[in-house]
């Protein structure tokens, strides 16, 4: 593989319905040390509020501070993986990384930090960075990865293998680079409308790339409610169906890479919500990915409650 000497970073903003939060997006990236450097692109999908107005003022006011920042707007709604496409499609240079409308960084030398690594340490496809969710109003931070690193050690085919039966116990959030390429091939399946990082993630794991971390931090991912991640939509049944489309295009194609183990605790997964845990507890992942981090949060929540 080709060694990039002085990559290029963009930065993917896919928004919708960001009214209160873009300006603190923008803002947190244009204090970034390498601002000058960084390509930015907002990708609004068709908000019905005042997102692009806001984002097309700061633009006009602000938006020198980048190499270059350009704002795409949607005549119709795309979905979640169709606008974070649509914000890749826009992407220029070698790698672009991904931050939602009501996300933000807080740490300034962080882009600067992940072009230093991608120079030192190229990525072949995909990475995720280390990630703080904030939950507001408790002013309550997680280091969401902390018993997950584990994961990101595991060959290409166990990480399939434990995100069919565990489930996207990485989450949906900000954080992910991407090693963009020239051959038109779309990152993210666009047929799934309500969620975008799991197709994603069996996408490049389809491909053998298996999905790195880097331990850079300086990435809020805000959990306060509003988002899309937050709101319920995943008990809707829009939601469910999308599950099994993906269980159908990417799970069924992949079960003869799975021992006879692995095959039976997948499929004694499809049996409920309640009887599929617990059939989860027992393949050996379950601790390190989802236990461990669950119990992570409520001693964090409940110590900061007294």
């Amino acid at each position: 593989m080709n060694t990039i000497n002085s990559p290029v970073l963009s930065v993917a903003i896919p928004v919708y319905n960001n009214r209160h939060t873009i300006r603190e997006t923008l803002d947190s990236i244009a204090r970034q040390t390498v601002a000058k450097q960084i390509h930015v692109v907002v990708s609004d999908d068709c908000s019905p509020d005042d997102t692009v107005s806001i984002a097309r003022e700061w633009i006009r006011i602000r938006g020198d501070r980048f190499a270059s920042i350009i704002l795409v707007e949607h005549s119709y709604n795309q979905g979640v993986s169709g606008n974070h496409q649509a914000a890749i499609d826009a992407c220029s240079g070698d790698y672009a990384v991904y931050i939602g409308g009501d996300d933000y960084l807080d740490n300034v030398d962080y882009l600067e930090n992940l072009i230093q690594f991608l120079k030192k340490t190229p990525v072949r496809r995909l990475a995720k960075t280390k990630v703080l969710a904030e939950y507001r109003p408790q002013n309550l931070r997680i280091d969401i990865y902390r018993w997950k690193r584990l994961f990101f050690r595991l060959p290409a085919r166990m990480q399939f293998t434990t995100l069919a039966i565990l489930g996207n116990f990485l989450y949906a959030g900000p954080g992910t680079v991407l090693r963009l390429r020239n051959d038109g091939a779309p990152y993210f399946d666009v047929r799934f409308r309500y969620f975008e990082d799991l197709p994603l993630f069996y996408r490049t794991l389809f491909q053998g790339y298996r999905i790195r971390y880097i331990e850079i931090e300086g990435i809020v991912w805000v959990r306060d409610g509003t988002s899309l991640s937050s709101i319920g939509y995943s008990r809707s049944a829009a939601y469910r169906k999308e599950i099994a489309l993906l269980k159908h295009e990417y799970d069924e194609r992949q079960l003869k890479r799975m021992t006879l183990y692995e095959r039976l605790i997948w499929k004694a997964r499809g049996q409920g919500r309640r009887y599929s845990r617990k059939v989860s507890m027992f393949y050996w992942p379950y601790l390190f990915f989802r236990l461990l981090p669950s119990l992570q949060k409520r001693f964090v929540l409940a110590r900061r409650s007294r």
